[in-house]
């Protein structure tokens, strides 16, 4: 009889242990569930927070972009890299096309030309600025484009003004064209249609 019920206590201690364990395991998986949404749904807030904080960085440092390429530097081929690369993202061909065809009618002298370059540099630099200033916020190749703007040059030390073909020597010949133009004068400079900027 005392037997039995040793063994009827020893069993019934044995179903405790292993009702203790379960509920200690299922409460120890709720709370790390429980934990992990909890991590979860403060990391996605952070990111949430991170990315609405950095949407504002990004439309401003393109917006102050978008205000230096619409500086235009007259006489000055759009294609050239001192100027086309004045801004965080590429234009398309066809505007850098539009831009070309409206400069070839411009008139200015090399300082309004400078003047230009000036502005259009000081512009990108709000941009570049905006960007170095919230690294995070945007990628690799935005930052590296951000530091090259951040080193161009802020001003050109000279401009060299487009002009038409005439003979080397400077002698303004009628006949450049024609074969033998300037051939007693050094043969013939071939026109110069862009302003060039010396830095």
């Amino acid at each position: 009889m005392q037997a039995s019920e040793r063994r009827r206590e020893a069993r019934k201690r044995a179903e405790q242990r292993e009702r203790r364990w379960t509920a200690g395991c299922c409460s120890a998986f709720v709370l790390a569930a429980l934990g992990g949404l909890g991590a979860w749904g403060w990391s996605s807030l952070q990111d949430h927070n991170r990315e609405q904080a950095c949407r504002l960085h990004v439309e401003q440092a393109y917006n102050l972009s978008k205000k230096a390429r619409e500086i235009s530097v007259p006489l000055v081929d759009p294609f050239d890299p001192a100027v086309a690369e004045l801004q965080l993202g590429g234009s398309t061909l066809d505007q850098k096309f539009s831009e070309s065809i409206s400069k070839l009618g411009d008139t200015a002298t090399p300082d309004e030309v400078a003047d230009a370059y000036a502005d259009r540099r000081a512009a990108a630099n709000q941009a570049a600025a905006e960007v170095l200033n919230h690294k995070d916020c945007f990628s690799q190749g935005e930052r590296e484009r951000a530091a090259h703007i951040r080193n161009a040059p802020d001003s050109v030390t000279s401009v060299t003004m487009p002009e038409s073909a005439h003979c080397a020597d400077g002698w303004p010949s009628l006949s450049i064209g024609r074969q033998g133009a300037c051939s007693h004068h050094g043969g013939v400079a071939p026109a110069r249609i862009w302003a060039v900027l010396n830095f």
